[in-house]
């Protein structure tokens, strides 16, 4: 039953009078059936007020007030567990039950990832040391939302482990399966410790189902001399995904 009828309303009226054998027409006095939205922050915190609506009138949903580290906030589903949402935030709706309440969970993305580890590895001549970086991330939801590209800031200490080093350092960042490098960068270790950055950009698609890549660290020499190495020390990654 989509509306009410107020009978009420002819108790309240009752005091018809009419000519003799003559008709009295009565007609229906409606209202509208109303329901409420409850908003669940599904992972989030905070408080996002319940709103009540009418049916067959369009009115906007609440804004959303939750929030989530290193999540972005979608929109609202029906289904917990979707990562598409099906309205949007302060979407205007009409007709999303006939009475009673209807259940929005928030629906969010994984858009951001920090990290470090406590290492201290010498690197020696030839010698290597590779790191799986797992942010997390849903790579198919990125995509399925519009999302395209990570931003990744890579960044650790080193400090060459003899004065007179002639190797340079060198980080890689590549896929999993090694097939598609984002980045092959040297640099000249010096006597004390000092630390490298890297930021680039690397293309979603090419990445791990939950955004994973590698990197790697060696000693490299392109002055034709191999001795002492360096050493790797705290490395830090900070990923945006845009």
């Amino acid at each position: 039953m989509l509306h009410t009828c107020n009978a009420g309303e002819v108790k309240a009226n009752a005091n018809l009078t009419a000519e003799l054998n003559a008709t009295v027409k009565l007609y229906a006095k409606w209202t509208a059936n109303t329901y409420t939205v409850t908003y669940k922050a599904n992972g989030g915190t905070g408080t996002t007020n319940q709103s009540t609506h009418s049916y067959d009138t369009e009115k906007a949903l609440s804004s959303n007030a939750f929030s989530r580290n290193d999540y972005t906030f979608l929109g609202w589903s029906t289904d917990s567990s979707a990562t598409i949402a099906t309205y949007s935030n302060g979407q205007k709706v009409s007709t999303l039950a006939i009475s009673g309440e209807v259940v929005l969970y928030a629906v969010w993305v994984k858009t951001g990832y920090s990290a470090s580890w406590d290492i201290d590895k010498e690197l020696e001549e030839n010698d290597s040391y590779e790191q799986t970086i797992s942010p997390g991330f849903n790579k198919q939801a990125l995509l399925n939302n519009g999302y395209t590209k990570i931003s990744l800031t890579l960044k650790f200490k080193h400090e060459e482990n003899n004065a007179i080093c002639f190797n340079d350092g060198r980080v890689q960042v590549y896929s999993n399966d090694g097939s598609v490098s984002f980045a092959n960068e040297s640099w000249d270790p010096k006597a004390s410790e000092n630390t490298y950055t890297l930021s680039i950009s690397i293309d979603i698609v090419n990445l791990g189902s939950d955004g994973s890549f590698k990197v790697k660290y060696s000693t490299d020499d392109d002055k034709g001399n191999r001795y002492d190495g360096w050493y790797l020390r705290d490395p830090s990654v900070t990923i945006t995904a845009s």
